[in-house]
């Protein structure tokens, strides 16, 4: 989303909705934004974990609205001030990648575990990558380990394998 120069806004509000009275939101005041392109993530792996105001059942969610705030109810927006690029919405599945088969693999005599994970040409088009992070998903999310690196784009014509090699020293 492009925070627009001219404009002055007072608070920025995504959120997803069964109806105008029951939803979810999560709201970001001027403080959090900048001028230019600003990335806006609810933060939330589940909807219920942001503001609930009603009650907001999951199966009712229909709509998804962003609404902006401006500091005086007179200041209107030019074409092209306020722009929205982008909505992605994803589950914790479509996030998670199950090793590689065989992987992990122990080197009990060096104490390395390595370990392999293969993004195919159908996954992740059009989005720069710039991390992995081992994540076990079998209880309570924790994470292991996290690796960042200069981002990629990812094209349909890539495929991304990541080898991350931990030792214990």
């Amino acid at each position: 989303m492009a925070y627009p120069g001219f404009v002055i806004a007072n608070d920025f509000t995504n959120g997803t909705l069964a109806d105008a009275s029951n939803y979810y939101s999560k709201t970001y005041t001027k403080a959090n934004l900048a001028a230019g392109w600003n990335w806006i993530t609810s933060g939330a792996t589940l909807t219920n974990a942001m503001t609930e105001t009603g009650t907001a059942t999951d199966s009712d969610l229909k709509y998804f609205a962003i609404e902006v705030t401006t500091v005086n109810a007179s200041d209107e927006f030019a074409a092209g001030e306020l722009l929205f690029d982008l909505l992605r919405e994803w589950t914790v599945a479509e996030r998670s990648k199950i090793y590689v088969a065989s992987y992990p693999t122990i080197d009990e005599t060096n104490f390395e575990m390595e370990t392999r994970c293969l993004l195919s040409s159908t996954q992740a088009n059009g989005f720069d990558l710039n991390g992995l992070a081992l994540i076990n998903t079998d209880g309570t999310i924790l994470m292991h380990s996290e690796d960042t690196f200069t981002a990629e784009s990812k094209a349909s014509t890539d495929q991304f394998t990541f080898i991350v090699k931990d030792r214990l020293v």
